[in-house]
């Protein structure tokens, strides 16, 4: 396997876990989502994160046959029925705020995983080995909420892999 091809494969599996990460969504006050937007398939996915990732099995499996990173992003947002874009707006949105103020899910960690998520994605279809490189450091290094520190995303996809392959 060549190094880009082993990349859009790790972009296959963060693409499926920003859209893992949103199927929280089913949890929240629906009144508080951002309009215009239809989730609906994504609370279909169950909200267990292991059954989850095993439910998202085969939108990776056809992901993992693309040649390109907007190939990949049109197979979730067809499977899934929103783009990244939609995404990064639900998880800036103030619905996944707790009354405390801090986040248990989704949110603006996970907003800023979307974009970088989206970068890495754009360094693929521009065959930038630079950009690809450190656009993949970049994510996979990102913090989310229940991680602490550096390499957050890293070991949510490496636990998620390990138990579901």
């Amino acid at each position: 396997m060549t190094p880009k091809r082993r990349v859009l494969e790790d972009f296959v599996d963060l693409v499926c876990l920003v859209y893992h990460e949103a199927r929280n969504a089913q949890l929240l006050d629906r009144d508080r989502l951002p309009a215009n937007v239809c989730y609906d398939q994504l609370f279909l996915v169950s909200t267990s994160r292991y059954v989850a990732w095993r439910q998202m099995k085969q939108a990776r499996a056809e992901a993992y046959s693309v040649t390109s990173a907007r190939e990949v992003e049109r197979i979730f947002a067809e499977e899934y029925s929103v783009g990244l874009d939609g995404l990064e707006r639900l998880f800036s949105s103030e619905c996944w705020a707790r009354l405390d103020g801090r986040y248990k899910f989704g949110g603006p960690k996970w907003a800023e995983v979307c974009r970088r998520v989206t970068a890495l994605g754009r360094a693929l279809d521009g065959s930038d080995e630079a950009a690809i490189s450190e656009s993949l450091s970049f994510v996979l290094d990102a913090e989310h909420n229940s991680s602490n520190g550096p390499g957050g995303v890293r070991c949510k996809l490496e636990d998620l892999r390990r138990r579901c392959g």
